[in-house]
């Protein structure tokens, strides 16, 4: 599964680590009121880690025979559980959505979630970056196209016209 990572979604942090093949796999935060959830389609995309759950920390060795090292080795940010669960649900999205971001579907799909987003409560902004990040991990070519998409459906839906979605 392709994963906009970091910069796009989750917020900063300065506890992160993973290994050689899954670099930044694992950010740590302090949420005391998390529980563990669970975000998957067909495999795992991505998922909160709290009670009940074991991850195997840098110093140690994966089973894959790899060395989980640290990335970022300092304090974990606090986050409120709503900012977390935010955050983690909008890389989930993309995640799955980077998928099936291939060429014969990107314009479309730029239309489509540009739509969902801005008929359901994001921002402008928040769909921008959204759909950016997608383009960005996918290195699509014409993200200016895709950008545009974005610009046109939020003046149609503005001013009541139809709209492709």
């Amino acid at each position: 599964m392709v994963c906009p990572t970091d910069p796009y979604f989750l917020p900063e942090t300065n506890a992160i680590f993973g290994r050689k093949s899954k670099r930044r796999s694992h950010y740590l935060y302090y949420c005391p009121e998390a529980k563990t959830e669970k975000f998957q389609f067909s495999e795992m995309i991505v998922e909160i880690r709290s009670t009940g759950m074991q991850t195997v920390f840098p110093g140690s060795i994966h089973e894959s025979g790899e060395p989980v090292t640290w990335d970022v080795c300092g304090e974990p940010s606090k986050i409120s559980l709503e900012e977390l669960r935010s955050a983690v649900g909008k890389l989930a999205a993309a995640s799955l959505l980077a998928e099936l971001w291939v060429d014969t579907k990107r314009h479309d799909l730029s239309l489509c979630v540009s739509w969902a987003l801005l008929t359901n409560g994001f921002s402008f902004e928040d769909t921008y970056l959204f759909i950016k990040a997608i383009c960005n991990v996918r290195n699509d070519e014409e993200t200016s196209d895709r950008l545009k998409s974005i610009d046109t459906t939020y003046e149609r839906i503005q001013e009541e016209k139809n709209v492709v979605g």
